[in-house]
């Protein structure tokens, strides 16, 4: 009897959790729902990485094999594809389009290529002679920006016969990334050197300092507003959420999360009225250690609103909707959905397979998603 007594109890508790933890299904009898659409499907073995234009009219597909190939977007029809490539990443732009290639925070290899989107027809290749850390187009591709393990940052003017301007930064940069007015770029470094916004010259705008044993890395890029995140691998340092006025690099708030979290992730709505952070932090069940997934969302002044998820249901945060009033997220196994504000479920539509990787417009539309058995599919977020 006591044993009966404890099993129900258990599953008492279970049932609780999961009501409490997991999103309420508007619809729940539909493989794809309005909020999210299945544009098109295809199988991709052994993809590597990928990129989608910031505007989604082409996608660049790498594969371990190295075969490297552009597809229209939209369509998923291939327009080229080349032959072997020793690189472990790829962008593509919009525009007169160009792809760039190059291998991430190799020790061996710090080659770039760049090629034409429309030939694939190389326009120059460079060896910088140390290692590559972060790469970005300005989203009508007329820039580019390679950050490198000797603390500098490469600018290149693809307008103007790719003219390069090569900036000294005060640490490595770990990320990269164009405002939206494609004006000026952003750079996430380590320690102290914290977020640099640089102009199209190189020249420092402004730059919000940051603290000794943590890494900077940009999370979103908004019309106004900037968000980032300062990590560090030091126990007993808590993961910062910032969020900045993009113009002037003045901070609105910022948030910190348990000394235990990691693996974070934010994103802020063109108000600030929004946002959302997702992040891991461990937990204990019975004498097991385990890691639970968490989505929280914040308001305008820093304050929490609300926080989801745990061991049942464990969300990733993917992008937000494109009226910035919600947004995507992933639930470890083979589900997005699309929740309002308050987190309640709008849209969800079921994968082939685990999720392993994904890439969004700059509009928050278009969301390509690779899974675990080589599918790549196209969705439109209503």
């Amino acid at each position: 009897m006591k044993e009966q007594f404890c099993i129900a109890a258990r599953s008492l508790a279970i049932g609780l959790l999961l009501f409490f933890t997991m999103p309420t299904l508007s619809h729940a009898d539909s493989d794809t729902l309005p909020g999210l659409s299945l544009v098109w499907s295809k199988n991709v073995g052994g993809l590597k990485s990928f990129s989608l234009s910031p505007h989604a009219r082409r996608l660049a597909l790498l594969t371990f094999e190295g075969k490297l190939a552009l597809w229209t977007a939209q369509e998923g029809i291939p327009v080229w594809a080349t032959g072997k490539q020793t690189a472990t990443r790829v962008l593509v732009s919009d525009g007169n389009g160009y792809v760039l290639t190059y291998n991430v925070r190799s020790l061996i290899s710090g080659q770039a290529v760049m090629r034409r989107a429309d030939t694939g027809q190389i326009v120059w290749s460079k060896n910088f002679g140390t290692s590559l850390w972060c790469a970005a187009f300005n989203q009508n591709g007329t820039y580019t920006a390679i950050g490198t393990g000797d603390n500098s940052l490469y600018l290149y003017n693809l307008a103007q016969n790719n003219a390069e301007t090569k900036v000294a930064l005060a640490g490595t940069p770990v990320s990269a990334g164009f405002a939206l007015d494609g004006k000026s770029v952003l750079v996430g470094q380590w320690d102290r050197s914290g977020i640099s916004c640089l102009d199209l010259a190189g020249q420092t705008m402004w730059r919000a300092s940051g603290a000794m044993n943590r890494q900077y890395t940009l999370d979103s890029i908004g019309p106004r507003f900037i968000t980032y995140t300062g990590s560090s691998n030091r126990r007993g340092l808590s993961p910062i959420i910032y969020v900045l006025h993009g113009a002037t690099g003045t901070l609105l708030w910022a948030y910190y999360l348990d000394t235990t979290a990691f693996d974070s992730s934010a994103m802020t709505n063109g108000t600030a009225g929004l946002t959302a952070i997702s992040f891991e932090k461990p937990t204990k069940v019975s004498s097991q250690s385990m890691n639970e997934q968490k989505l929280a969302v914040i308001d305008r002044s820093g304050q929490l609103i609300w926080t989801k998820g745990g061991l049942f249901w464990a969300p990733t945060l993917i992008c937000l909707t494109p009226d910035q009033a919600g947004m995507v997220v992933y639930d470890g196994n083979r589900t997005l959905y699309r929740l309002d504000s308050q987190g309640r479920t709008v849209a969800h539509a079921y994968l082939s397979d685990v999720l392993r990787q994904w890439n969004v417009s700059l509009d928050d539309t278009s969301l390509v998603v690779y899974t675990h058995d080589g599918q790549l599919s196209l969705l439109h977020i209503q």
